[in-house]
């Protein structure tokens, strides 16, 4: 139990070396972890750069298709309305012609066989004449009358 010896610590008389607790890092491996750590990072930024650059040439080149689309579906609605044009011209020339004085004479003239006049007479069709009515004044039985076949008529109009 108990030790004479105790007291003393020789130990610290003793020259020893220390021993210092030194890891040793393997700086190899270290170099191999840092060098494919780098390449996967410039593998991976060189995959996103390549990946936008395609994105932008696809928009691009379907931009292009859809905008030569666009200008040939325009070219062929121009075309479409000048023709359009043109047959509304020669329908509103040849309705005035139809319509013209001369043209109507003749057709008069072949078409129901009239005879030239130089002289023109117009005539009013509007009827300068005030006409108005006069509304007799319903009383006594003719009203009642006419009073129930209103209400009698709206009761049973479904």
């Amino acid at each position: 139990m108990y030790d004479k010896n105790i007291a003393y610590d020789l130990s610290l008389f003793d020259e020893k070396k220390e021993k210092k607790n030194v890891v040793k890092l393997n700086i190899k491996k270290i170099r191999e972890k840092r060098v494919l750590k780098a390449k996967l990072a410039l593998l991976v930024s060189g995959a996103t750069i390549f990946g936008c650059i395609s994105l932008a040439a696809v928009v691009f080149i379907r931009g292009q298709a859809s905008l030569n689309e666009l200008t040939a579906e325009e070219s062929r609605l121009s075309r479409e309305l000048q023709e359009k044009e043109s047959l509304c011209i020669q329908l509103s020339m040849k309705r005035e012609s139809e319509i013209s004085k001369d043209a109507l004479r003749s057709r008069l003239k072949e078409n129901f066989g009239m005879i030239d006049n130089k002289n023109t007479e117009y005539i009013n069709v509007i009827n300068t004449s005030d006409n108005g009515e006069i509304k007799e004044d319903l009383r006594g039985f003719t009203y009642i009358k006419n009073q129930f076949s209103k209400l009698w008529n709206n009761l049973f109009s479904f």
